[in-house]
């Protein structure tokens, strides 16, 4: 007998009895309002390997973080030994909180003032420790640190940063009703000589990043000094400072036969509010704008297209993986991989990460239970088919090379899903000889039908619910296998690269958004971050992002003993080196546009899971 069958070649009442038997183990968790597997099964748990992976990184992190208690000069809260043996073996030997004992939250600094920032060089000197003149050591500097204060690497965030697919092409239908564009001088800026944001506009060169919907997110709190203010917290303790979440929008346009995009203009809340537009001619002002921007852009980015749209969109699908598919079933054995250790860290993050006055609530500008009614409505309304990558683009706008070159995420990700689909059309082409085959796949069927409708999957189904043909199984099996894989990778490990060093890309703001003009080096400093978040955010940034597990295109030998499936996936893995040697081609002129290169979607980079 074939170790994979479709459940009409198969013994029904047995294969159904015993796909009861695994589905028993499974049920669905609303805590957050959002369908999630509740419990880890059998297939779920990360392997050996990943557990080696993150045992030593958290060896590494903990180095900095006791450089950081014995030599930076701050003073905090909770700052504890890394030598405490028993405390140590009582955590491996009980399975009690390794994060926490590897790398503590060492709450506030304990002088207020001590806090604040003198300077950009403090980020470097007290967060940066364990390093030595050649950067080595477990905190090297970031690359990001030495190019922060560029406009281009301001652009570069939104072409190929941790949030990288937000970008619209603005046209008088996308425009926002308060925002007048032709009040921005364009020609007066360097890059724009006798240019005009007219023509631009008329050109199709301008696009926007809208982040007016945060004021969903806004506190409201009673005595705070504004509606968009949180209070900074650490078990339970107020510092007596303000964390700000602002609700901006921001403007970039390419200039006539440039080869990127430049940030024009932004504005950090409504008009009516007394929200200015600011340019980059505005010195400190256009500075602090940017962080409002970016604060607003990477608060989405953790909630809604990291947490959301990939760790909590992939958790129904492998729910009903294992409730509607028999472990013989061919999408079974093709989804299994792309699935391992997801459930495992999305309960970690469920009962622990996203908690109040834990991590993301310590390091996002929101309170964290404003998060989570707009968590479910960002995730149970994104459209699975309407989300694929190149329909995604298209209908943004932002697909057009032409108009908008030099787009890294937009360039390689269509690469790596070309290469996803052609593998699945060939493992599909295996076990599914007509159209026939998949209306009698009940399995299947069962399947699509979970996802759609319990899971909550948005247009996972078409109309009519099920799958409806070949191309539509290709289709699905594609997107989920890109979300597992590439997207996650795409949005995850930017924030070990891009997101540590916090001048450049911040989580929130600790000032309100600037009024008026003429701000100084001083109000730049207050609204970033203070220094122990910026501690923190080292911490959990280097921890989320420092496991590199599993392959794309590596099924760990489940394909040996069916020879047809081996030759295919051979055929997949020279296609994603091909893709490499692309992409390695492609860097070396981003790194000339940009002084940076896009290494996130390089297939050797990419897990084939949410495995961290």
């Amino acid at each position: 007998m074939s170790a994979y069958l479709l459940p009409q070649n198969d013994d029904r009442e047995k294969r159904a009895a015993e796909l009861a038997d695994a589905a028993s183990k499974y049920k669905y968790n609303m805590d957050i309002g959002i369908p999630l597997i509740d419990s880890e099964g059998p297939d779920d748990a990360n392997k050996l390997d990943w557990k080696i992976k993150i045992f030593a990184l958290l060896l590494r992190l903990r180095k900095n973080v006791q450089a950081i208690c014995d030599k930076s000069g701050l003073k905090f809260q909770e700052a504890r030994p890394v030598r405490d043996i028993p405390r140590l073996v009582s955590v491996l030997t009980s399975g009690g909180d390794t994060v926490e004992y590897f790398t503590p939250d060492l709450g506030f600094v304990a002088s207020p003032q001590e806090s604040r920032p003198t300077s950009i060089k403090d980020y470097t000197d007290k967060v940066f420790v364990d390093r030595d003149h050649n950067n080595r050591g477990s905190a090297p500097l970031p690359e990001m640190a030495h190019v922060w204060d560029s406009d281009l690497t301001f652009a570069y965030n939104f072409l190929a940063g941790p949030n990288p697919a937000m970008l619209q092409r603005f046209t008088p239908q996308t425009k926002p009703v308060d925002f007048d564009l032709t009040t921005v001088d364009l020609g007066s800026l360097s890059e724009f000589g006798g240019d005009t944001m007219e023509r631009a506009i008329r050109e199709g060169r301008v696009y926007f990043v809208d982040h007016t919907d945060l004021r969903a997110i806004f506190a409201h709190l009673p005595n705070a000094p504004a509606p968009n203010a949180a209070p900074r917290t650490f078990k339970s303790e107020v510092s007596g400072d303000w964390k700000y979440i602002y609700a901006p929008y921001a403007v970039f346009v390419v200039p006539p036969d440039g080869k990127h995009m430049l940030p024009v203009a932004i504005r950090c809340g409504l008009k009516t509010e007394g929200n200015h537009i600011y340019t980059p001619k505005d010195g400190y002002s256009w500075r602090m704008a940017r962080v409002c921007m970016l604060a607003a852009h990477n608060n989405h980015h953790e909630v809604v297209s990291h947490l959301g749209l990939t760790h909590l969109l992939i958790d129904p699908i492998c729910m009903a993986t294992r409730l509607r598919l028999h472990s013989r079933h061919p999408v079974y054995r093709l989804l299994n991989p792309h699935f391992e250790g997801t459930a495992s860290v999305n309960i970690g993050a469920r009962t622990s990460l996203i908690l109040p006055e834990r991590s993301v609530d310590r390091l996002v500008g929101s309170k964290i239970e404003r998060n989570y009614p707009y968590l479910q409505e960002q995730r149970l309304g994104y459209s699975f088919r309407g989300n694929f990558p190149k329909v995604r683009a298209a209908s943004r706008g932002v697909d057009d090379a032409s108009l908008l070159p030099n787009y890294p995420y937009r360039e390689d990700a269509a690469l790596i899903w070309d290469a996803i689909h052609s593998w699945v059309s060939d493992y599909v082409s295996i076990w599914y000889h007509s159209e026939a085959d998949i209306r009698a796949d009940y399995e299947l069927q069962a399947w699509a039908n979970e996802i759609n409708d319990i899971g909550k999957v948005k247009d996972f189904c078409l109309s009519g619910g099920g799958v409806h043909g070949r191309d539509d199984l290709i289709d699905l099996l594609t997107m989920t296998i890109f979300t597992a894989g590439p997207q996650h990778a795409a949005v995850n490990f930017p924030q070990g690269r891009e997101m540590l060093f916090v001048p450049v890309n911040p989580m929130a703001g600790y000032a309100p958004a600037p009024m008026g003009h003429g701000h100084t080096e001083a109000d730049f400093l207050r609204i970033l971050p203070p220094l122990d978040v910026a501690v923190q955010t080292w911490s959990v940034l280097n921890l989320l992002a420092g496991v590199n597990n599993t392959r794309l295109g590596d099924y760990r030998g489940a394909f040996l003993t069916h020879p047809v499936s081996e030759a295919y996936n051979l055929k997949f893995r020279a296609n994603l080196l091909m893709i490499e040697g692309k992409i390695n081609s492609a860097n070396r002129i981003r790194r000339g546009i940009y002084g940076l290169d896009y290494v996130h979607l390089l297939p050797s980079r990419i897990p084939a899971s949410i495995n961290i």
